[in-house]
């Protein structure tokens, strides 16, 4: 899981970090397959997106997803109603504008993480 990927988390933290740059308050951003931390929509919003549209197919991890934004919105972390989850797959859900950026770590380090290899 990204959430405890000590190589690659970092690398994608400093694309989006580096991607935002100059943009705070203006851009908004796509996640595909959030997964239950929401972790990239949270880097992206500390990172200076006017807005997030996490996207999470699985139902029990988008309700989780939401339950970690809440906890970044108490925290201070991001600002309420920055992250927005949506349950659906991102081929079938409608934005209410578009976006600037996208950004998705759907596959982990081995394909049969995610089911990617063929059967």
């Amino acid at each position: 899981a990204m959430a405890s990927d000590r190589r690659r988390t970092p690398q994608f933290a400093r694309a989006i970090q580096k991607r935002l740059e100059g943009k705070a308050g203006e851009w908004s951003v796509l996640d595909i397959g959030t997964g239950p931390y929401a972790l990239l929509a949270i880097i992206a919003a500390k990172a200076g997106a006017r807005k997030v549209y996490a996207v999470e197919a699985v139902p029990e991890a988008a309700r989780r997803a939401r339950l970690f934004v809440a906890k970044a919105e108490k925290n201070g972390d991001v600002r309420p109603g920055q992250i927005e989850v949506i349950d659906g797959l991102s081929t079938e859900v409608t934005l209410p504008e578009k976006v600037d950026l996208v950004i998705a770590e759907i596959i982990g380090s081995v394909a049969s993480e995610e089911g990617a290899h063929a059967t």
